[in-house]
């Protein structure tokens, strides 16, 4: 009986080890299936992620060549555009000094505002260009508040009155006048916010208000422009600073304007770490504010400013000057300026021509055009500034259509004194010989 009760549980024991055994042998199977998953997955994890990497490593790749191609195509435009514009503008300047009636004078003035109104557009696209890819740097000078918003509002006066709008400009009491700053960039952005101004009211005021504070060794400036005119609905508010916007289509016919200007104005504010916001006013209109902080004017020298008004009485009878230019149009307007100057000068077509006179006459200085055929403009510089047959050596002027900052570092690079960008005027030519043969 013990006998048949220990072989009944061993059979028993055999049939449980069995089964455990066979268990145990779908769990390791199971397992196995298991880790075959994970390292499946594993691998097309993988796979994605390296799938996913290259990706963005292309669409990184081909942003950086749009941005290249970008660049280089907005610096062939700005050329390309602003050489004809140039011959356009200077020779209806040219036309100020003639006699004409009054219809010929509404049809030149016409042009010009054309011509002017179609610069700023350039401008506004090469500046937001430039903007997003950090390419400006600010230009800091020792410069005066009041001059500078007094000679923007000027610009706009004309306007002003004809539609019977009154501008004024006041100041807080403890003003600071004096601060060193890019002078051009907060016209640029007063411009902006002014002509805005006196383009959306139709009657009523526009109000300058100029407040100044001093912070540690900084001055943070806040400029306001109040005006009576259509207003911005609150909703428009937030989108008002973004590029390309406008409040609607009704409002672009009626005005213009690219939809740019503000939003280069909010860069340009930032890049001199100020805030610039709007506000509705009460009654009527609406209220632009920016502030800038910038470095106190603690130089007394006033030797490094620029005269707006150039006395060229003092520069010398013997002064010659060499054009190195290949447009025609240009070459025409350039040498009238000089005529009007009673200047001497003499012409070159090319950069190889330019080297030859330099080496048989003595310049004082040279208005060099950068795009010519034979040898461009930075390749004869660079010659005539390291020849040492060449003595003393001339002052180099570059001028050109290319605006962009690298064009003007290769320029300084070549060892030219100054650029000078196209379209330019007859006080631009003044003013740089005024700077390069009289202050210097």
């Amino acid at each position: 009986m013990l006998a048949q009760q220990l072989t009944q549980a061993f059979n028993h024991s055999e049939d449980l080890a069995l089964e455990l055994k066979s268990t145990l042998q779908e769990n390791i199977e199971t397992h196995n299936e298991l880790l075959a998953l994970k390292e499946l997955q594993n691998t097309n994890l993988e796979f994605q992620v390296q799938s996913r990497t290259r990706e963005l490593l292309k669409a990184r790749d081909d942003a950086e060549f749009a941005n290249k191609v970008k660049s280089q195509f907005l610096a062939s435009m700005s050329h390309e555009i602003r050489t004809p514009l140039n011959g356009i503008i200077g020779l209806i300047e040219q036309f100020k000094s003639t006699p004409l009636d009054e219809s010929q004078q509404h049809i030149r003035n016409l042009i010009q505002k054309s011509g002017e109104n179609l610069l700023k557009i350039i401008n506004d696209i090469l500046d937001f260009s430039k903007l997003e890819e950090d390419k400006i740097n600010l230009e800091l000078h020792e410069f005066y508040w009041k001059e500078t918003v007094e000679e923007t509002i000027g610009i706009f006066l004309y306007q002003a009155t004809q539609k019977g709008l009154v501008l004024s400009v006041d100041y807080s009491p403890d003003f600071i006048d004096k601060s060193v700053g890019d002078k051009r960039r907060i016209t640029q952005v007063l411009s902006n916010l002014i002509s805005n101004a006196v383009k959306f009211t139709d009657s009523g005021k526009i109000q300058i208000r100029a407040f100044s504070e001093k912070i540690e060794t900084k001055i943070e400036y806040k400029i306001q422009v109040i005006d009576s005119g259509i207003g911005i609905p609150r909703e428009k508010i937030d989108l008002l600073f973004q590029k390309f916007f406008q409040l609607d289509s009704s409002i672009s016919r009626k005005y213009g304007g690219t939809g740019l200007g503000l939003a280069i104005s909010k860069k340009l504010v930032e890049l001199m770490n100020g805030k610039i916001h709007v506000s509705q006013n009460k009654s009527k209109g609406s209220t632009f504010e920016f502030t800038v902080l910038l470095s106190e004017f603690v130089s007394k020298d006033h030797s490094t400013y620029l005269p707006e008004i150039t006395d060229l009485s003092s520069l010398s009878p013997d002064t010659f000057i060499l054009i190195a230019e290949d447009d025609s149009t240009n070459i025409f307007l350039l040498s009238g300026i000089l005529k009007k100057l009673k200047i001497k000068f003499e012409l070159a077509k090319d950069g190889l021509e330019a080297i030859t006179k330099v080496r048989v006459s003595r310049f004082d200085l040279i208005f060099m055009d950068i795009n010519m055929p034979h040898l461009d403009g930075i390749s004869a510089s660079n010659f005539i500034l390291t020849d040492p047959m060449i003595s003393p050596k001339p002052v180099i002027i570059a001028v050109t259509a290319d605006v962009l900052q690298e064009d003007k570092i290769k320029c300084r690079q070549a060892g030219m004194s100054d650029f000078l960008g196209k379209p330019y005027y007859k006080k631009d030519i003044e003013q740089m010989i005024y700077k390069w043969l009289v202050i210097h």
